[in-house]
């Protein structure tokens, strides 16, 4: 595209290109790899996208990319295990048998990291989910509606239920019905606080009730539900502190204790 510099009143016929972008061979071929994998086991590529999904991350990581990083972690523990064998010429069938499991495991490593952060996520939704309740009630006290009331909650507030509310506001952009959307929210993130709120919005949203009063009842059952879960912790807490206490706290105790005895008994028999 270019731009003819005597219209500007320059007098030369003097024509300048703006160029685009550098083309990155490398990117292209890495991502026609992962679309290969993606033909060749579409059940993984479907568990990765499903997994990106409970995560909060689709649109960030594709599951092209993932089908990639599988396949470059494969490789690289193959060539880990080959780089190994001469540090042990004795054990080389030892190491020809580690290549399968190291292999296997370099293989689902990225699907273990994101169900091990689906669990961290589902957390932090639960942490941040009764302070947006109670800015949503806030707003709906104040006579907005609930679209109107999650899209002014969700420019101000940044957390991961955020975001999640920001998907239901883009499905609804998108032509999908309140309801479908309420419940999707509620089966990807998959937490029952979250679900009791998707169904009484659903609820409000059918048989026209009032919401505000649901709303109240709901953010009253969120709290009590966090008081329970401490409560719960609080309880446990003891037993999980036994084991550090055994293995640090106790030692260090029975040497003070004991140490100016056996200093005494040792000093007599000399």
């Amino acid at each position: 595209m270019g731009v003819r510099m005597d219209r500007l009143g320059m007098g030369a016929d003097v024509v300048v290109t703006t160029a685009g972008p550098e083309p990155r061979p490398i990117v292209e071929w890495v991502l026609s790899l992962g679309r290969r994998l993606e033909r060749l086991r579409p059940g993984d590529a479907r568990h990765l996208a499903a997994l990106l999904d409970q995560n909060g991350l689709t649109g960030r990581v594709s599951p092209t990319e993932l089908m990639v990083l599988k396949a470059l972690g494969a490789v690289a523990a193959i060539g880990f295990v080959v780089a190994a064998q001469p540090l042990f010429p004795q054990d080389a069938s030892l190491n020809r048998l580690l290549v399968a499991p190291v292999v296997v495991v370099a293989w689902f490593l990225p699907e273990l990291y994101l169900l091990n952060r689906r669990k961290r996520y589902r957390a932090s939704v639960a942490q941040t989910l009764p302070t947006l309740t109670d800015l949503l009630l806030m707003s709906l006290d104040a006579g907005m509606g609930v679209e109107r009331a999650l899209r002014l909650i969700t420019e101000r507030v940044d957390s991961p239920i955020s975001a999640e509310f920001r998907r239901v506001l883009a499905d609804i952009d998108l032509g999908v019905s309140r309801r479908d959307a309420f419940r999707r929210m509620a089966e990807r993130v998959s937490l029952d606080e979250l679900h009791a709120l998707a169904s009484a919005i659903i609820q409000a949203d059918e048989l026209g009730s009032n919401l505000t009063a649901s709303m109240k009842i709901h953010t009253r059952e969120i709290r009590l539900s966090r008081r329970r879960a401490a409560e719960a912790a609080a309880v446990k807490a003891p037993v999980k502190m036994i084991f550090p206490m055994v293995i640090f706290l106790l030692p260090a105790l029975c040497l003070v204790l004991f140490s100016p005895l056996i200093i005494q008994f040792l000093g007599g028999g000399l």
